[in-house]
């Protein structure tokens, strides 16, 4: 037969299910009836837009106007580094016509 992994050679024994029975009057008025309620949906994404709101705002207000610069940071430094990879970047062709590569149609 069919059924689970087991080897033992014991017959079927078939599950014994309840008679069937008729719906009831409240089960079959709810059977065709949707339960999505376009309302719920729109207020549980207003709400999810809160929170990220409030908690930006939060951070807003922990970090306040003052980013803290590492003491490690040397602008020059950084700005020789950003003139040496600009060196590597292949320089714009004059057909593309500024569109970085992109045909211009």
């Amino acid at each position: 037969g069919g059924g689970g992994g087991g080897g033992d050679d014991a017959p079927e024994v078939k599950k014994k299910r309840p008679p069937k029975s008729a719906l009831s009057l409240d089960a079959f008025t709810r059977a065709k009836t949707s339960t999505y309620d376009k309302r719920v949906v729109l207020e549980k994404a207003r709400n999810l837009a809160a929170a990220k709101v409030n908690k930006y705002r939060k951070v807003q207000k922990r970090l306040g106007d003052t980013v803290d610069v590492n003491e490690s940071f040397d602008p020059e430094k950084y700005a020789a580094r950003v003139e040496v990879q600009e060196g590597y970047m292949p320089a714009a062709k004059p057909w593309d016509e500024g569109m970085g590569g992109m045909k211009a149609w």
